[in-house]
């Protein structure tokens, strides 16, 4: 059901919705969301997550959606970089740090370092690339950067949660 729920969403407005008359405003008939910036941290492998995340970027360009995709790449990068994905797909890469395990001084540093510069490049991506809305499949620790942006350019953000992801978070919590 999630991911038909995702599938209608990036699809636009219903099909009975669509050049009809809600509130007494028309609503249009072409679909509201043209290009999609998605990530998936783990997509280089063949699970359901990974397999799930692939057959959502194929439907969506088949229904003529643009889609993008975005990595964390490795620290000390900086700049957004463009390159091939583990699966052949071009996408881009760009310097998302997250906690660093075991030293809060230490991520606090990187945190008040790369922040601003991370925001700027991602929010100069989206504009550039005029992305509708995000996507982030598997709940990535990084996708704090790619939310913090979204809101900044009030773009609609669309989490995807597969439950193998859940229970990972749970793990790691405090009892």
């Amino acid at each position: 059901e999630g991911a038909s729920d995702i599938l209608r969403y990036f699809a636009g407005l219903p099909r009975w919705a669509r050049g009809s008359s809600i509130g007494g405003r028309r609503v249009p008939d072409h679909p509201r969301v043209t290009n999609l910036l998605m990530t998936c941290p783990g997509d280089s492998g063949t699970g359901g997550v990974q397999q799930v995340f692939r057959d959502l970027i194929r439907w969506l360009e088949a229904q003529h959606r643009q889609v993008h995709l975005v990595y964390q790449a490795p620290l000390p990068r900086v700049r957004v970089a463009e390159a091939t994905n583990a699966w052949g797909r071009r996408a881009f890469y760009c310097a998302m740090p997250t906690l660093v395990k075991d030293s809060v001084l230490l991520s606090l540093t990187v945190a008040l370092v790369y922040a601003p510069l991370t925001l700027f490049h991602l929010i100069r991506l989206l504009r550039r690339h005029r992305i509708d809305a995000i996507n982030c499949h598997y709940l990535p620790e990084y996708f704090i950067h790619l939310v913090i942006a979204a809101r900044l350019l009030r773009l609609p953000v669309v989490i995807s949660l597969h439950g193998a992801d859940v229970d990972r978070y749970a793990r790691v919590s405090p009892d």
